[in-house]
């Protein structure tokens, strides 16, 4: 039973760790799709451009991250010595400072779409 937990959690860690990567990759592709719409526009030098593309890969970046964090979790319930611990807790208050610091900004430039689409709506 224990071997079968074993290769369980191996497999689960594994297809986080390939969910990671597929995020990792979608997220460039979408943020290079926006760029090459945008030079098709003439628009990439604006900074509202880099946004969007900065915008659309952060959010796949934050995904990925909660895909590697949960990669970093079975692989330590697999083989929880005190320094694969200590390195979960490191990798994991990482990871946590990264996401709050680009979920805020996400959710900043969002915000300010938002109020930007509603002024031009307005006007």
């Amino acid at each position: 039973m224990a071997d079968f937990f074993k290769d369980f959690a191996e497999g689960a860690e594994l297809g986080f760790e390939v969910a990671t990567i597929v995020c990792l990759l979608l997220g460039g592709i979408a943020a290079i799709g926006v760029a090459g719409k945008k030079l098709i526009q003439g628009k990439l030098s604006a900074y509202s451009a880099k946004k969007d593309i900065w915008l659309r890969f952060a959010a796949w970046t934050l995904l990925a991250l909660e895909f590697a964090l949960a990669a970093d979790i079975v692989h330590t319930a697999i083989s929880p010595d005190w320094d694969d611990i200590g390195h979960l807790a490191a990798i994991a208050v990482i990871r946590s400072v990264l996401n709050y610091l680009l979920e805020r900004d996400l959710e900043k430039y969002a915000g300010q779409e938002h109020a930007d689409a509603k002024a031009k709506g307005d006007a």
